[in-house]
């Protein structure tokens, strides 16, 4: 294996790992601010009906 590809391999890789760890960044976001706004919604709506 000549240097070249090593490089290109570990490039792919850490691009890869980086979009990985992007998108499960933002899906937790996502995830907590719909539970958040849900949570929310929710306490309003129990507010108001009593």
């Amino acid at each position: 294996m000549n240097l070249k590809s090593f490089s290109k391999t570990s490039v792919l890789f850490a691009s890869i790992s980086f979009i990985v760890l992007i998108v499960f960044s933002l899906d937790w976001l996502v995830f907590y601010y719909v539970q958040r706004f849900r949570y929310a919604h929710a306490k309003d709506r129990l507010h108001r009906s009593c």
